[in-house]
């Protein structure tokens, strides 16, 4: 439908084909609700219209609905709105406000038919519809959730879109309108931010499987445990979790859907307090998982949520503060606790493996109004080498951590430590030889010249060759490319005495400033200034 014509599906073809099938025959809005409040859930968005235009409510001046052209012939948000809060959840809904593939004005420009003019489209329906949504109709609506703002094709009619929302002055509303930076919270989709985002209030929005609606070809489920862990990286980097189910068109859900909520729901019945009223911490990225905190008389609680058992069954921390008491959410059994030299604290689990497959989360009652940390110490794998990743680095200026999979980017700047990344590393062995093997993407409209990444550590220096590494199909989105990563070792090797060492990682020839493509084109391109590294590695030389 969303293609126009020639070759896409006529609107009241598209109608006639699917509405027959919603009969909601089998939709119980209290077992929705109830099984939203069971995983843990605080509020419930449903679709109000999507961009094909067919509106799930009753909406006013037009049978183009769910209660003008189905045989379920009603508004179901009118009893799940009513379920959904009497189960103790806030309500809220998804409205497409710039895009309608069935009025003219309001398909995207790469789209082709249904030309007309989208301030019209506004006036005469994008409007008319908020106002029914916001009009009480529904009760108090706590959340407004956008969709397309790269689509707003005005800021006149994006503000009137805008303005509807006065009716209802407390309602929170996502950033996907697009004009003049309005919206409450950002919206990150099918990814997790790879760092703490302070200062901003974010929300990850992402599916149970690969797709946003009901679709019975797609068999990619997310596991409970990924799903278990997704919720703790969000909050522990200061987001929310919204977690999208698509229902049949009789009001069911499939059965992979309840499997997984319950299952979510179960940890939370453990767990749900490193998740509630927590705060994401400053201490720096762990690979064993992620940590959360929040204020405790006297003091603060420090929650690890702990996905890759350590071999030695021994946590390290980065952690400056005395700890009053550790232990397992829920089991009250103290723990050990000792110092690990100047890299903080060891925590001796005393247990071969995990509680939960997911996370096992772990208590640490705190001296100090908040966790205070120490800087990351990288240590030695049990093969000798060491291994740093982009979200470990610190780094100022123009380099920055890439999201989806982290890397570091923006190899860019002025000044020197504008175009560098640091690590610190500990050996452990006395003198011996590593050589430097960096894991990057690159493309480029020319073959690198003068250009390098040069290593410097224990006042030695070794340089790591750049070369055009390609693109291939993005898997999540096949209609653009991503970089091909690729392993490149150093041209030489350093020799390394036992103990702490500060590695530093320039970029060497980088420009100063760099401009990529615009929009769709860099999506197909991918050109970067320099390479997007996604980890280092010192590997012994044998």
């Amino acid at each position: 439908m969303c293609k126009g014509e020639p070759g896409g599906i006529d609107p009241a073809e598209y109608v006639d084909a699917l509405t027959p099938k919603m009969t909601l025959e089998n939709f119980r809005p209290e077992e929705w609700a109830a099984l939203a409040a069971e995983a843990g859930m605080k509020y419930f968005v449903i679709t109000a219209k999507h961009h094909d235009g067919f509106g799930m409510v009753d909406f006013p001046g037009t049978d183009y609905d769910i209660a003008g052209r189905t045989p379920y012939a009603a508004d179901p948000m009118l009893p799940l709105s009513k379920a959904v809060r009497d189960a103790g959840l806030k309500f809220g809904f998804y409205f497409s406000q710039s895009q309608d593939w069935s009025k003219p004005g309001a398909r995207p420009n790469w789209y082709k038919g249904l030309d007309g003019d989208w301030n019209e489209y506004v006036d005469e329906h994008a409007v008319l519809q908020l106002r029914h949504l916001l009009g009480g109709t529904y009760g108090p609506i706590d959340i407004l959730w956008f969709d397309s703002g790269s689509v707003t094709k005005t800021r006149e009619g994006g503000l009137k879109i805008w303005e509807e929302l006065a009716a209802q002055p407390q309602i929170l509303v996502n950033n996907r309108l697009k004009v003049d930076g309005l919206g409450d919270f950002e919206c990150p989709e099918q990814w997790v931010p790879p760092t703490v985002q302070n200062g901003k209030a974010w929300e990850t929005c992402m599916t149970l499987n690969g797709s946003w609606g009901y679709n019975p070809t797609d068999p990619q489920w997310k596991g409970t445990d990924e799903l278990i862990r997704n919720l703790c990286f969000v909050v522990s980097r200061g987001g929310n979790y919204l977690l999208n189910v698509g229902p049949r068109a009789d009001g069911s859900w499939e059965p992979q859907v309840a499997e997984r909520l319950k299952g979510i729901g179960a940890w939370m019945a453990i767990n749900s307090k490193s998740i509630y009223g927590t705060q994401a911490t400053d201490l720096p990225a762990m690979r064993w998982g992620a940590t959360t905190w929040k204020p405790e008389a006297g003091g603060s609680r420090l929650y690890c949520h702990i996905m890759d058992w350590p071999k030695d069954a021994a946590l390290r921390l980065p952690l400056k503060n005395s700890v009053r008491k550790v232990c397992f959410l829920g089991d009250p059994n103290a723990l050990p606790v000792c110092k690990d030299g100047e890299d903080g604290l060891v925590v001796h689990l005393n247990r071969s493996g995990p509680i939960h497959p997911a996370a096992t989360v772990l208590v640490l009652d705190l001296e100090g109004l908040k966790p205070e940390p120490l800087p990351l110490v990288i240590r030695q794998e049990y093969d000798g080498s060491i291994k740093m990743l982009a979200a470990e680095a610190e780094c100022k200026g123009g380099v920055y951590v890439h999201f989806r999979n982290p890397q570091l980017d923006g190899w860019h700047g002025n000044k020197p430590q504008e175009r560098s990344a640091k690590w610190k590393v500990r050996v452990e062995h006395e003198n011996r030889k590593y050589r430097l093997v960096a894991r990057y993407g690159f493309n480029a409209a020319e073959a690198p010249k003068d250009m390098a990444f040069v290593c410097r550590i224990n006042g030695q220096e070794i340089k790591i060759p750049l070369a055009i590494t390609g693109v291939e199909p993005d898997a999540h989105n096949k209609g653009n490319k991503q970089l091909i990563l690729s392993d490149v070792q150093s041209l030489g090797a350093v020799v390394l005495p036992a103990g702490l060492h500060d590695l530093e990682l320039c970029a060497e020839g980088a420009p100063a400033k760099f401009s990529k493509p615009k929009g769709r084109e860099n999506k197909k391109l991918c050109y970067t200034a320099f390479p997007m590294l996604e980890e280092l590695r010192l590997e012994p030389v044998k």
